[in-house]
């Protein structure tokens, strides 16, 4: 730990949902659909391919991730269960990589 640093607390928000196990060939664009084919479900902010055929579905606020998880996991996606869980953004690891790249943004006590 680097002295005099201010570190960030604080409770982060869970505004993204991972989802698990989707079919490869899949956009961005046909992630979001899944969520707005459901008429009372919010909408994604964006959404991300990762590794393993997992995807990051970001929402604006956590109501909206927790509200949209619940309506996802109630559907099925070519004949299987969708499997979700929410993530927590993470503001507090990007702030950590810029102060090791940028050390000039150091606070001191």
């Amino acid at each position: 730990m680097v002295e005099g640093v201010v570190k960030p607390r604080g409770r982060h928000e869970q505004n993204s949902i991972v989802i698990r196990d989707l079919p490869a060939p899949m956009t961005p664009e046909e992630v979001i659909k899944l969520f707005t084919d459901i008429a009372t479900c919010p909408t994604p902010a964006s959404a991300r391919s990762d590794v393993h055929n997992t995807w990051y579905v970001a929402f604006v606020s956590e109501d909206e991730a927790k509200a949209a998880l619940a309506f996802i996991k109630s559907t099925s996606f070519g004949g299987k269960q969708i499997r979700a869980r929410l993530k927590t953004d993470r503001n507090y690891n990007r702030y950590r990589l810029d102060l090791l790249y940028n050390p000039h943004l150091i606070f001191f006590y």
